[in-house]
């Protein structure tokens, strides 16, 4: 597989399902598996997340089960933005 296609090592890729910026919070539906809880504390600063987004994240474990961490929206040739 390209490697430019591929997550990094240790990562993950997923569509934002949904995101309420005023909740702060919202899951993300990954190629496999249960959707994956996100919380706006594992954000990289710059992002702010929409339905439909590609992203790439860490997987970490919360109090309530799996969570994403340090999520990055990539960039698609779209160029698609909120």
């Amino acid at each position: 597989m390209c490697r430019k296609l591929a997550p990094a090592p240790g990562r993950q890729r997923g569509i934002i399902k949904w995101y309420s910026r005023g909740k702060g919070y919202g899951f993300i539906s990954p190629a496999q598996g249960p959707d994956v809880f996100l919380h706006k504390s594992c954000l990289r600063p710059e992002h702010v997340p929409c339905a439909g987004q590609l992203v790439e994240y860490a997987i970490s474990y919360g109090p309530r089960g799996i969570q994403a961490s340090d999520v990055e929206i990539l960039p698609t040739d779209s160029g698609a933005t909120c």
